[in-house]
């Protein structure tokens, strides 16, 4: 979810007056759509603090996408310049364009949409992947010494929980623990 902080690095990006002028009008083009998107969903924005005349009447959602998609061409026709700010603006601007999707109704798998939104593949929890070191060997023989410190020994049956360990005796005199203060009374 794009937050306050992409619209702040945004609006910061647009006003360095030592960037290319294109790039900061693609940056002003940009806070103005995400502003725009957060009339439609209000989770999406959490505050701005920018100028009052860049935040925008609410529009139909098309008209969002349309120039979400114009924003992300006109983006990827910047030749020079800071290829850095360049790519943020670009997977910023997907973001974005992916989110107009989804409030219009388009549905993606998991996987797509942390693509989509986060610029991220997620990974399976360790316990749906099978990894060597997890995985049973073959080699293994029940009650042997691992093929290597790393892999597990194959049992055969139940296990035995192993017998509790007797307490040790404490010496007479010995100081309890946690150490008791004197009361005050005592003082």
């Amino acid at each position: 979810m794009l937050t306050r902080r992409h619209a702040l690095l945004a609006l910061s990006a647009a006003s360095c007056a030592r960037k290319s002028e294109d790039m900061n009008s693609l940056a002003e083009r940009y806070v103005k759509l995400i502003l725009a998107i957060g009339h439609h969903d209000p989770n999406y924005v959490d505050a701005y603090y920018g100028p009052a005349e860049w935040k925008p009447a609410k529009q139909p959602i098309e008209n969002l996408a349309t120039e979400a998609s114009a924003l992300l061409d006109a983006i990827g026709q910047l030749t020079g310049g800071d290829m850095a700010r360049q790519n943020f603006l670009l997977t910023q601007t997907r973001a974005a364009a992916a989110r107009i999707s989804l409030l219009r109704g388009e549905k993606l798998s998991f996987d797509k949409e942390a693509k989509a939104l986060y610029d991220v593949k997620p990974v399976a929890p360790r316990s749906k992947r099978r990894s060597p070191v997890t995985a049973p060997s073959k080699t293994a023989t029940p009650n042997s010494t691992p093929a290597s410190p790393f892999q597990p020994t194959v049992s055969t049956g139940p296990s035995k929980p192993p017998s509790p360990r007797p307490a040790p005796e404490r010496k007479s005199g010995s100081p309890t623990f946690p150490p008791t203060r004197p009361s005050r009374s005592s003082m």
